[in-house]
């Protein structure tokens, strides 16, 4: 276990995330117990502490995952993921593949011949600066269709990802727009020509762990919200008297779900400087577990949503309730 933890650490620390200290949850003290990891009387130590954001979270557990997973070496995912940033360097670091993509298109055995056909998969971050967009935060942030931000919550609208009547838009569409000089606002968030020209967007595929993470951050965000809603403590900012949890039973009962009936560990502490409530992330295979499991009638009983919530999140990870993502 040390040593799993050690390469992993390193293996954060070359993509940019240097761990200084860890939280280790203490099941005797019922407390987290921070180990430094460094020496702070000889080391210069800014004590400005920061959030890390939601892009920069799913950035960390796509790097754990991607070296667990399979088993990568730390040089050449690096190389990698510095390069998948920018543009340009992408495609320099890509030159070869591209080519290869571009002229293979058929290949021949004996007498026989057989089409190649080629997809193309990765994070949305990779694949739209593969294919020539911009971030998703612009007003066409959409890999696939022209839908704006704002419209995919107007149910009025129909929106496709293959049917050119209905928005969707086309490699060849991406590559006129990146080298005409239309407005920006005409641009549908249009940056460069598409890196492989040649792979229609329906054999882009984003990939599914990328998602699950996003949404399952989401999900459970919002539970723990309704959680405290029902507890009555949804404006509560501080616990100067700790977290009693016989007053609190539904977050207490998410806590003993998690801990007895999945045997994911997981607690709700107070910080001792704030007094604020806190609580770990879960990891990617206990989000798995989780959603694989979730029982709404005993997390939520008695709510009179439980089973309209179970239906959404069923829709989401129904299909996935045995799959593995890595």
């Amino acid at each position: 276990m040390v040593t799993d933890c050690e390469t992993s650490l390193s293996f954060l620390a070359l993509n940019g995330f240097v761990a200084t200290k860890i939280e280790v949850f203490n099941h005797d003290t019922q407390e987290y117990e921070t180990i430094s990891l460094i020496d702070e009387e000889a080391t210069a130590v800014s004590f400005r502490t920061e959030t890390l954001t939601n892009e920069e979270i799913d950035e960390i557990n796509l790097l754990l995952y991607t070296k667990e997973g399979f088993m990568i070496s730390n040089e050449a995912y690096h190389k990698l993921s510095m390069s998948q940033r920018n543009y340009e360097k992408l495609a320099e670091s890509l030159a070869d593949i591209r080519k290869d993509v571009n002229s293979l298109q058929q290949i021949s055995l004996g007498t026989q011949s057989f089409e190649v056909e080629w997809f193309l998969g990765g994070d949305w971050k990779f694949l739209a600066c593969v294919c020539g967009l911009g971030a998703a935060i612009a007003t066409h942030p959409c890999i696939w269709c022209k839908c704006q931000l704002y419209d995919k919550y107007d149910k009025r609208k129909e929106w496709s990802l293959v049917d050119i009547t209905k928005g969707a838009r086309t490699i060849q569409e991406i590559d006129q727009m990146s080298r005409g000089r239309a407005r920006a606002d005409q641009r549908y968030n249009v940056k460069k020509p598409p890196l492989f020209p040649s792979i229609p967007l329906d054999h882009v595929i984003i990939d599914s762990l990328h998602l699950f993470l996003r949404i399952s951050d989401n999900l459970i965000n919002l539970l723990i919200l309704e959680l405290r809603r029902m507890d009555e403590i949804e404006k509560k900012q501080t616990f100067n008297n700790g977290f009693e949890r016989t007053k609190f039973k539904h977050m207490a009962g998410w806590e003993s779900f998690l801990n007895d009936t999945l045997k994911i560990p997981f607690n709700w502490f107070i910080c001792k400087e704030t007094k604020k409530l806190k609580w770990r992330d879960l990891t990617g295979p206990e989000k798995m577990k989780l959603f694989r499991n979730i029982d709404f009638t005993q997390i939520l009983p008695n709510h009179s949503k439980s089973a309209d919530i179970f239906t959404v999140v069923d829709t989401i990870y129904g299909h996935n309730r045995h799959a593995e993502f890595i």
